[in-house]
């Protein structure tokens, strides 16, 4: 089953700052302006402790292009992006003594510093800065970005509490790939040897017969298919499934299998792959508030006729 990792799944929508911060009995420093205010000294202290020039956008979102490939391809909506990153939480050190005021940094989820990570890049499914950030990047750079609480985690506590509420954080990202969901067909179809033998029925459906019979009965009006099945979705390298004829589920009524299974005979066996443009769309499935097919993703259909009737 699909879990998006780190809590990157957005978990706070944000308010608009407050223009007013002196209201009787509220402390003026939690208010979202006066959190706002606090994220941004901790930001401008760190950048300056650590020689970083970085540029500003509207949101607040600071950032470095480390390591530059400006033939490389952007990353889009609507894709999976391939990445490495480092999280690290930013807290002042507190007490009163001339350091106060320093800035103390936590690393707090290193799991994809070196293997990497796959993401379906559905618009609103990761917090807004890191959204943000990676509509910057190409493939092939590194970046560091700088992120106040309001386009980070906000006001809820992640991780199991590593990232306190209202914390001003910095990823380290390294961006490998960008890829559309044809890209990640064609590369499953090439990875694995298939050959396509029908691409016609409807655009991007690709049918790939692995048994034929020829003299079998065809699916016709008022005649019905018999058939098993297993659905797996296209992610990262690999095929993962998630229906099957076993489960009951019928998780099989889309577009690109209907297509597929008209043009299968009674004795017939094929895999069925297209874009979830005729699957799920950008819907995806959810089970128990997780991903089981994420929006954007790409589907694969393992079907034997066994009769038509």
């Amino acid at each position: 089953m699909y879990k998006l990792v780190l809590g990157l799944l957005v978990v706070w929508l944000a308010g608009a700052l407050s223009s007013c911060n002196k209201i009787a009995g509220v402390d003026p420093s939690t208010t979202p302006s006066g959190i706002f205010i606090r994220d941004t000294s901790i930001l401008n202290r760190y950048a300056a402790s650590k020689g970083l020039v970085l540029t500003t956008t509207a949101s607040n979102l600071r950032y470095v292009i480390s390591s530059r490939n400006p033939t490389g391809k952007q990353a889009a909506l609507g894709e999976e992006l391939e990445f490495n990153y480092v999280l690290t939480t930013l807290t002042r050190k507190g007490g009163t003594g001339a350091d106060s005021l320093d800035v103390i940094e936590r690393q707090v989820d290193t799991t994809f510093r070196v293997q990497p990570n796959f993401f379906p890049f559905t618009d609103g499914l990761l917090i807004s800065g890191l959204q943000e950030a990676m509509l910057l990047m190409r493939e092939g750079e590194r970046a560091i970005f700088l992120m106040p609480s309001i386009i980070g985690f906000g006001s809820r506590a992640q991780l199991n509490g590593a990232i306190p509420p209202n914390t001003p954080i910095r990823w380290d990202v390294t961006l490998r790939r960008s890829r559309s969901e044809d890209q990640r067909i064609r590369e499953y179809i090439t990875a694995n040897k298939l050959v396509v033998t029908d691409s016609t029925t409807l655009s991007g459906l690709r049918i790939i017969k692995t048994r034929a019979n020829p003299t079998g009965d065809s699916l016709s009006a008022n005649r019905t298919a018999i058939f098993n099945y297993t659905g797996r979705q296209l992610r990262a390298r690999s095929a993962f499934g998630f229906d099957s004829t076993a489960t009951g589920l019928r998780r099989f009524n889309v577009p690109g299998f209907n297509a597929g299974l008209a043009k299968l005979r009674a004795g017939e066996r094929a895999l069925l792959i297209f874009p979830s443009s005729l699957g799920f769309q950008n819907a995806g499935i959810v089970v128990n508030g997780t991903f089981l097919v994420p929006p954007g993703t790409p589907l694969l259909y393992d079907v034997e006729v066994t009769s038509i009737r």
